[in-house]
């Protein structure tokens, strides 16, 4: 979320540059490579199936067990003949449904679905019933899932009904047999991929949320029985309609007012608040899966038409001390050794395509993150200074995030936080951080004893001046 410029906004505004350029001179001085896909369209999906898959795909432990659709091998749009498929293969197509998938692609999440059930038996080394119920709800939420494409005789219409159904009954399985820890881990990764999606991801948390809306945010006509990993919750609701307008989506404008006419403006003040300081419930998308074979990809940069100008900013903007330390705190680099070593394990960590040592501009956030993350006050600090100038991050500036990372690095005692967080409260930031300066002047005492030196220098000139005018009344 972008800080409005009224209030305590136009103030953060004001000392935003200061705080950035204090705080990393303190701190002892990750950009997309694939192109960006789009789901074939109904003339692009084969008209000759191909043939239909042998029977020994079938696997018993998966919760779908053998049950092969004639949709999904006929009229899928990104079927293949898994039984003549080299691994290496199988895992460059999971890689490339990802990547379609948390752009929306409603066939692409339906299909990375099925991998992750082990719809067939060669997937079964990514089984992974957590991220199968991630994509599930990523599907059943999808407008292009439940808006009908084509006549009710239509090839691939009839493929989306039979997904919808066949999804419902999958999820449902599954949440069944989940813990309610599992169950929030589900709501947390959708709730980060479709964050990752700007205003239109936003609008659809609010209609997950949104009583009015099925569970799965479908047209009332359209609702039907079954679980959701999200509760229906009106504040909810209202928060992400109010943080979907902010972002300057006109239709977001419109639901909020719609849901302001049908339910009141009773928890406005409060829904309103606690949108001006959500941050998303992740970081960064955990790249530990149930399965140790493909780690699971983060694609949340390749999910935002501008984010170039905030991410490449980081080249120039953010000191390399700053990334040296978090590839140390990774434990991919030690004092002496070879750099481009070090982010060549990163990039083999993370299943980089291009292993060559070069340090991208996504690689080097995704290191400032994973080591925050980790628990690094440094790139914790760091994180924070870069959401709060909106450099080398995906979505540009958030004071709600910075402030969320300063608070971390903090209770860990790192004097530059300590200090970023005593201007917050010195100049008041509206929902992040009321004005408040007693708190601004102990946090600025305690930011000067950890050896912070701007504000020592700052302590100093005040004790100065009052010793000063002390001795001249």
């Amino acid at each position: 979320m972008r800080a409005e410029k009224t209030g305590g906004g136009v103030r953060a505004y004001r000392f935003a540059g200061r705080l950035v350029v204090s705080a990393f001179i303190c701190l002892f001085a990750a950009g997309c490579p694939y192109d960006n896909g789009h789901a074939p369209r109904r003339d692009q999906v084969a008209v000759e199936p191909p043939p239909p898959p042998p029977e020994s795909q079938g696997d018993p432990h998966s919760p779908v067990g053998d049950r092969v659709t004639s949709c999904t091998h006929n009229y899928w749009p990104y079927s293949r003949d898994a039984a003549h498929e080299p691994s290496n293969a199988s895992e460059q197509r999971i890689e490339a449904l990802r990547k379609l998938a948390w752009r929306g692609d409603f066939f692409a999440q339906m299909e990375l679905a099925d991998v992750y059930l082990a719809f067939n038996s060669l997937d079964a080394p990514y089984r992974d019933h957590l991220e199968a119920a991630v994509w599930l709800t990523m599907a059943l939420s999808n407008p292009e899932g439940y808006e009908q494409m084509g006549s009710q005789e239509d090839l691939v219409e009839s493929c989306r009904r039979r997904a919808l159904h066949r999804a419902k009954e999958h999820l449902q399985d599954l949440m069944d047999r989940m813990s309610s820890e599992e169950i929030d881990k589900v709501r947390d990764r959708v709730t980060y991929i479709l964050d990752c999606r700007g205003p239109k991801g936003l609008i659809i948390l609010a209609r997950i949320y949104d009583g009015r809306f099925g569970n799965f945010g479908q047209p009332d006509r359209q609702k039907a029985p079954g679980e959701s990993p999200f509760p229906e919750s009106n504040v909810d609701a209202w928060m992400f309609y109010y943080l979907a307008a902010r972002e300057g989506d006109p239709m977001a404008q419109l639901y909020e007012n719609d849901f302001d006419a049908a339910v009141g403006r009773e928890m406005e003040k409060f829904a309103s608040e606690k949108a001006l300081r959500w941050v998303s419930p992740l970081e960064v998308y955990p790249a530990d899966g149930e399965s140790s074979t493909l780690p699971l990809s983060d694609e949340c940069c390749d999910c935002f038409d501008d984010s170039n100008q905030y991410l490449y900013r980081i080249d120039f903007e953010v000191p390399p001390r700053v990334k040296e330390r978090a590839l140390h705190a990774l434990g991919f680099f030690r004092r002496g050794g070879n750099f481009h070593d070090a982010v060549r394990r990163l990039q083999i960590a993370l299943r980089d395509p291009v292993e060559d040592g070069r340090f991208s501009p996504r690689l080097q956030l995704r290191a400032i993150q994973l080591a925050a993350v980790a628990g690094s006050a440094d790139a914790q600090t760091a994180l924070g200074v870069m959401y709060a100038k909106g450099v080398g991050v995906c979505r540009g500036q958030s004071y709600a995030r910075a402030a969320y990372w300063f608070k971390k690095a903090a209770a860990q005692g790192s004097a530059p936080a300590l200090y970023a967080l005593s201007r917050y409260y010195d100049e008041g930031v509206d929902g992040i951080a009321p004005q408040n300066l007693d708190k601004s002047v102990t946090l600025a005492v305690a930011s000067a004893q950890a050896g912070f030196w701007p504000t020592r220098a700052e302590l100093a000139a005040l004790l100065a001046q009052g010793g000063k005018e002390a001795r001249d009344p």
